[in-house]
């Protein structure tokens, strides 16, 4: 059996989490107090609400989805910013996954999601039988919630250390799956195994996630306490989850009606925003469509440690002036707009990445920040599913031209081919959101950009073999 070794030793327990997952114990080191303090904590839906607070809290700091995880590991794999054999990420941007920089962040993916999922089991585990502590509706929701959760981090983890899934590769171990707290390490399975217990996963949080309010239009005070459902993976975001999870595995029939549910109900509670420059210089993450996005109130945090523009060239994120007129050839375009990228103030670099930069406004002697949501899983992404899933090529176009029109670029040529057209408007429509190295390798593209050359039209060639990146060492060691 494959193991996995150093991950379940370390993970933080319910009481730590509760106290906003900053302490870690000994995962197998479960004293006797401390399973009295887990059980009081779980004794109220309030209990229950703080603990998926500590997992949001973690999932959107900077070590996780709120910034590095999400804006510069897959980023830098999917060739974004340009970097020289000087710069500090240079050996992720060239996959040298033997470099220590690239084994570090990759360890870091690891660790950091199978924490996760095994706060989301702790949760999980203990809400059976506790449903007459929650009101309404309550209780279905936060156990769909968690379940997709829970789904989406092993999804991620298996879209960077699984196979490009149209090959034989398949079949072969890549990663394990967690499905209860577990003392004991799981083996490791292969990826149809994996992603067959991950659309069930979805199927199960979907029915609980129809008592969501959301699905009302708005979030009634009693909903957990939880006002802003877009800010949770409410329904919508974990039916986009199982769109995505289906069109990884071919299934474009499933994938299409997926999206289409979101497609759907997306002018009505997911409405496309930054139609003009005001409008960006006020949300230049362009939330409006967001399903679910991640509140960072520490999102400056993640701003100076990878796009700030007083950060040294060689630590600097950003993509060379040439390659960004290349992907955005439309001055209009709402991807384009000043707010999301210009110039250094200082004139010290050519162009720089504003889109999560802090934004300050002023309410009577009251300053607060605007911005500090970071996008997760977008209704445009449903779009693009449906474009690419779509039988009718003229249909299909549709979907896209949607997504077109919506950013303030002109409609499809009629000539076009659709999956260059796609390719392009994934590279524009999802920059700094951890998207790209995903999309290559799920069609198996035998070239990307590449990011470390001064040419537009340069490309590295790839393989179902460079698209794996290696699980850590400390886990190969163990199988």
């Amino acid at each position: 059996m494959k193991v996995m070794n150093k991950v379940f030793k370390n993970i933080c327990l319910a009481v730590g989490l509760i106290t906003t997952v900053s302490s870690c114990g000994k995962y197998l080191d479960v004293k006797p107090e401390t399973s009295v303090l887990e059980e009081e904590a779980f004794k109220s839906a309030a209990g229950f609400q703080t603990a998926l607070n500590g997992v949001y809290l973690q999932l959107s700091s900077y070590d996780m989805y709120g910034g590095k995880m999400h804006m510069a590991f897959p980023e830098l794999l999917g060739q974004r910013y340009y970097q020289t054999s000087s710069s500090s990420y240079y050996s992720i941007a060239s996959l040298n996954y033997a470099e220590k920089k690239t084994k570090d962040m990759a360890a870091d993916y690891w660790n950091n999601n199978y924490k996760l999922i095994a706060n989301l089991n702790n949760i999980l585990d203990h809400l059976p039988g506790r449903k007459n502590l929650f009101a309404e509706n309550d209780y279905n929701t936060i156990f769909g919630e968690v379940l997709a959760l829970r789904t989406f981090l092993h999804f991620d983890l298996l879209r960077v250390f699984g196979p490009v899934f149209n090959t034989s590769d398949s079949v072969k171990s890549y990663i394990p799956y967690y499905s209860w707290r577990s003392a004991e390490a799981r083996p490791y399975l292969p990826a149809n195994q994996i992603t067959d217990s991950l659309q069930g996963d979805i199927t199960a949080a979907l029915k609980y996630l129809k008592s969501d309010n959301i699905i009302k239009g708005a979030a009634s005070p009693t909903d957990l306490g939880f006002p802003l459902r877009k800010t949770r993976f409410n329904y919508y975001a974990a039916k986009a989850l199982q769109a995505r999870m289906l069109l990884y595995r071919n299934d474009k029939a499933g994938a299409f009606e997926a999206a289409k549910e979101v497609i759907n109900i997306q002018p009505t509670l997911f409405p496309f925003s930054g139609k003009n420059a005001a409008d960006v210089q006020n949300d230049p993450s362009l939330l409006g469509d967001c399903l679910t996005y991640l509140e960072n109130t520490k999102l400056p945090v993640s701003y100076d440690n990878l796009f700030v523009y007083t950060l040294d060239a060689s630590a600097l994120l950003a993509p060379r002036q040439e390659v960004l007129a290349v992907i955005y050839p439309e001055t209009g375009d709402a991807r384009m707009q000043t707010a999301v990228w210009r110039p250094a103030s200082d004139g010290s670099k050519s162009v720089c990445f504003y889109k999560y930069a802090p934004i300050y406004r002023q309410s009577g002697s009251v300053k607060y920040q605007v911005n500090i949501g970071v996008p997760l899983i977008r209704a445009s992404e449903c779009y693009l599913i449906a474009a690419e899933a779509d039988p009718d090529p003229l249909d299909a176009v549709k979907y896209l031209d949607v997504v077109r029109v919506a950013r303030n670029i002109l409609p499809t040529l009629a000539n076009a081919t659709l999956r260059t057209e796609l390719t392009k408007e994934y590279r524009r429509e999802f920059f700094g959101e951890g998207q790209m190295f995903f999309y290559y390798k799920r069609i198996n593209s035998a070239t990307m950009p590449n990011s470390s050359s001064t040419s537009t039209t340069a490309t590295i060639s790839m393989n179902s073999t460079k698209y794996i990146v290696p699980i850590p060492d400390d886990e190969q060691l163990a199988h």
